[in-house]
Formats: structure tokens, C-alpha cells, sequence
């Protein structure tokens, strides 16, 4: 992994520990753009490493941190 995947992963990991962090709380404020969506591999791995077992193919990190707040 090169430093800017190592970079990305890390921000992964810092939202989902976030969410994780405010709950039961989780406002959520959603406009025009859906989000960043990286790479399945990336998103598996931070997922793995946190609380979130659903699926994480095509996911935006918005669409899966509203899915973590809600329903995980």
C-alpha cells in the first residue's frame, strides 16, 4: 500500500470511528453530491477493521456512514 492509499484508509477509518463515537446521535445533512467512493478493497478493509459487516460495493463513505448510524 503507497502513501496515498495508506492516506485514504486512514480517513475511513477516522469517519467510521466517528459515527461509532456519536451514537446514538446522527444528523444528517445530504444536498447535491452523494460522496467520495473509494476503492472496494479500501472500504472492506476499514469496514473489517470497524463495526460494519453490510455490503460496501459502490458506496459512497456518506451513503456507508448513514448506514452505520442508522442500521449497524
Amino acid at each position: 500500500m503507497d502513501h496515498a492509499e495508506a492516506k485514504e484508509l486512514l480517513v475511513l477509518k477516522v469517519c467510521l470511528n466517528e459515527i461509532e463515537r456519536c451514537r446514538p446521535f446522527l444528523l444528517v445533512l445530504l444536498g447535491d453530491r452523494y460522496g467520495w467512493v473509494p476503492p472496494q478493497e479500501r472500504m472492506q478493509t476499514a469496514c473489517r477493521e470497524g463495526a460494519f459487516t453490510g455490503d460496501v460495493a459502490g458506496k459512497s463513505v456518506t451513503a456507508l456512514e448513514i448506514e452505520l448510524g442508522l442500521f449497524a
